[in-house]
């Protein structure tokens, strides 16, 4: 199923499993991502996530804190929540049209290419 994702969400997604297991959670979910993404942390990644002053200990004390979902054993196969499967199937669809919009810090607005 991975194959059709690039290096860098395949790796989000790998990151993303360990922390479900290593926060033993049952199954991927939204939070467990985001963990995935600021521990790969590396180019557009690095400087959205420097600009919003977020760490990767930061957001991982708050989900620990409020503990992220089910708590189970750990082990190392995991499945996806319904929203996350959603997420990871729209995105290789949808990504030619978003890349024709950028992101405007300046006016914290998404506009169109023209």
């Amino acid at each position: 199923m991975f194959e059709r994702y690039c290096e860098a969400a395949r790796r989000t997604l790998f990151f993303a499993r360990f922390e479900t297991s290593q926060l033993g959670g049952v199954a991927i979910e939204t939070e467990h991502v985001l963990l995935g993404l600021l521990r790969d942390n590396k180019g557009l990644t690095r400087t959205i996530f420097t600009r919003a002053q977020l760490t990767y200990a930061d957001v991982h004390r708050e989900i620990e804190a409020r503990g992220a979902g089910e708590r189970v054993s750990r082990r190392s196969e995991c499945c996806s929540t319904q929203p996350l499967k959603l997420t990871v199937c729209i995105t290789p669809i949808s990504a030619p049209s978003i890349s024709s919009w950028a992101w405007s810090a300046r006016n914290a607005r998404w506009r169109h290419r023209s």
